[in-house]
């Protein structure tokens, strides 16, 4: 058979004003004379602000910055094209359209001082805050634009990323599933031709970034950045597609990094004058000034003065911002969970003292025996008809109802919008995840194993847990992340892990890990209806080899209480999720040896119920930890250090951690002399009781 073309494709380019000022205007925008002049004023006022932040840093006046010289019409013309209600996600690099947006000055000044007060976004202005990691922001847009789209709101989002993105990660993942949902959002990227110093070249063999969008199902265009009215009409109509619900858009703007890639950088060291030079030449706001002057609109006395207002401007916002009383260091803590675990409550006020501030105000049941999962799918089904914002998304939740069952006949309950069969992108998920909760959603994303959720760390680190905290309680992250964890059922290497200590080692994140069906039902509802992220690790092993008596009615179980399972005067057992089951085997062969256990089950892992634990130890003055993750810098470590911080003087014997083993998870066939038992669990206890 003879070979032929499946499909074509093509990548537009559009230029409107060239670095001449010579417009073709029978493709410029229908702009009136002030709409020109405003242009031209939010650009001087990027500038005015681009060159001030860099002296301000030379003075040590302000912290790195990363310039934005060169890239004015970019980004003020990008950002001139949305509508007040659209939203918008900068990366690092896009001052001037965060103040287009409406972001005062000094707020941007704070945040490159330092000051976390900057990234508060006013109530109001729909755009997320400023995004360190690269790319990353690119799935969380995905997310809002979905939620808008599920609302059935005439919205659309904006997402900014540089070309250095285009290699990420998340940038591909992000992208696929905006052209899978068709949602509305345009990628916005400012092609500067340098990520630091690895030139475009080295970040793709592609002729066009534009391109890429094209292997995602939507349209691509390349535009040169440095031409304002390109750059408004190609994002003014990309907007327009995705109001109108046509998809997303990707705009590649060509523009050039003039300035180092922060003040901490030397780009002397990477590229040439030359480069520079030849680039200066193509300077946004010269070739504006050009076709400004040839309509009447510019002349030199004009352009002094608006450079003059800019600059008053911008010294007022630097005087207002050093002007700023310091941040109270209660600040570090108030915003990690929407209430103030007592935890975190203690450490407050221990700060707080030690460095002489006063204290801060914190802030007949009908029964069913069902297994752990079918009591997750109660919760879940509850909670979905309770509340229509509560969502399900992750691969294979819908028609297989998850690996695992988990999540059987909730798609043919509540439909494909609400139980949604993802791409296998689990960076995708979690960032959508954490998009649709800004928007006010109730998202429950389901990562298939454990050990896949490495893959969504960053997501989960650099933004789920820390958006309340980098905004300043601005914006909420009212997710939960549901992944099956732990060894027992002989499964393939990374589906076997205990990884609960990443989990808990992140604040802003708490992680809950029931142990029983009954447990499970009401924790994942306290889970589902927090106002903080929640990673729920549910034990497989547990999955269908308990039943229990579990109230068809809905209850919440404290997500910051543990639960005392047996009550005893010799030794504290402290475990969570399967462990359970191999303490309370363990406790019974003691009872038989006359030895009196209480069994404490921590159900949450952070925030950790301190002191059920320290009050128990000071009671039996003996104490066992039992995990199957590994013992180096567990959980287990974790609570060793605070029984041994408040309860030493009680203790009569040192604190004893029957754990996993510091190697890798062994496959199945070695996987039981991994895996804590009753034996180990028993010797220990004969240790520490002998001691």
């Amino acid at each position: 058979m003879p070979r032929k073309t499946v499909k074509s494709f093509g990548v537009e380019w559009l230029q409107i004003l060239d670095e001449q000022g010579v417009c073709d205007e029978q493709l410029r925008p229908p702009l009136a004379d002030a709409q020109i002049r405003s242009f031209y004023e939010w650009m001087i006022l990027a500038r005015a602000f681009d060159e001030k932040a860099f002296k301000l840093q030379r003075e040590g006046r302000l912290g790195t910055y990363a310039s934005i010289l060169g890239q004015e019409a970019a980004q003020v013309g990008s950002a001139l094209a949305l509508q007040p209600s659209d939203w918008m996600f900068p990366s690092f690099r896009e001052p001037g359209a965060s103040f287009v947006r409406g972001l005062p000055l000094k707020m941007i000044l704070q945040y490159w001082s330092g000051d976390e007060r900057g990234s508060k976004i006013p109530e109001g202005q729909n755009d997320f805050p400023i995004t360190i990691p690269v790319s990353t922001q690119i799935p969380i847009g995905a997310g809002v634009a979905w939620g808008a789209k599920l609302k059935g709101e005439n919205i659309a989002v904006l997402v900014f990323l540089g070309d250095g993105a285009t290699s990420k990660g998340d940038f591909h993942e992000g992208l696929n599933m905006a052209g899978v949902l068709s949602l509305p959002v345009v990628f916005f990227c400012q092609n500067n031709h340098w990520a630091i110093s690895v030139p475009l070249k080295r970040q793709t063999a592609a002729e066009t970034l534009a391109q890429k969008a094209l292997a995602y199902g939507f349209p691509g265009i390349q535009i040169d950045g440095n031409d304002i009215f390109a750059v408004y009409s190609a994002t003014d109509e990309a907007l327009k597609r995705a109001r109108a619900g046509k998809g997303p858009t990707f705009v590649e703007a060509v523009t050039y990094r003039i300035g180092d890639h922060t003040t901490a950088d030397d780009a002397s060291r990477y590229r040439s004058d030359e480069e520079v030079a030849a680039w200066k030449k193509k300077d946004p706001i010269d070739r504006l000034i050009k076709y400004m002057a040839t309509k009447g609109l510019w002349d030199e006395s004009y352009g002094q003065n608006v450079v003059a207002r800019a600059r008053q401007q911008v010294e007022a916002a630097v005087k207002e911002q050093e002007n700023t009383p310091p941040a109270d260091p209660a600040e570090i803590f108030l915003h990690t969970f929407h209430e103030l675990p007592n935890d975190l409550a203690e450490q407050m006020r221990a700060l707080l003292s030690a460095n002489g501030h006063g204290n801060k105000n914190e802030r007949e049941l009908t029964m069913a025996k069902l297994t752990l999962v079918e009591a997750i799918n109660l919760a879940l089904k509850q909670e979905m008809e309770k509340d229509p914002s509560v969502l399900i998304l992750g691969e294979d939740v819908g028609k297989d109802g998850g690996v695992f069952r988990v999540t059987q006949g909730l798609l043919e309950q509540f439909g494909d919008k609400r139980v949604v069969d993802t791409p296998l992108s689990e960076s995708a998920i979690v960032g959508a995840t954490i998009g649709l909760a800004v928007y006010g959603l109730k998202p429950i994303a389901e990562i298939q194993f454990e050990g896949f959720s490495l893959a969504c760390m960053e997501q989960l680190v650099s933004h789920a847990s820390r958006l309340r905290t980098r905004t300043r309680g601005r914006y909420q992250c009212p997710l939960v992340v549901r992944i099956p964890y732990g060894g027992g059922i002989r499964a393939p290497e990374h589906h076997s892990d205990s990884n609960e200590a990443y989990f808990v080692h992140t604040p802003g994140l708490k992680v809950v890990v029931p142990s029983t069906p009954h447990e499970a039902k009401g924790l994942l509802t306290a889970a589902i209806r927090d106002p903080d992220p929640v990673i729920f690790m549910e034990p497989k092993r547990v999955y269908r080899s308990l039943r229990e008596e579990v109230p068809d009615e809905e209850y919440l179980i404290p997500l910051d209480q543990a639960r005392v399972v047996t009550e005893g005067s010799d030794v504290t057992l402290v475990a969570w999720g399967a462990m359970l089951q191999v303490t309370l085997q363990a406790a019974k062969l003691m009872a038989d040896k006359g030895i009196s256990a209480e069994i404490i089950d921590l159900r949450t892992l952070s925030p950790l119920d301190t002191g059920t634990i320290i009050e128990s130890v000071k009671k039996t003055k003996h104490a066992v930890v039992v995990h199957e993750a590994p013992r180096r810098c567990g959980v287990g470590a974790e609570i060793v250090a605070r029984i041994n911080e408040m309860a030493l003087v009680y203790l009569e014997a040192p604190v004893e951690r029957v754990t996993g083993f510091d190697t890798v998870m062994p496959l199945p066939k070695l996987e039981k002399f991994y895996l804590p038992d009753a034996g180990r669990v028993v010797q220990a206890i004969d240790r520490v009781m002998n001691f």
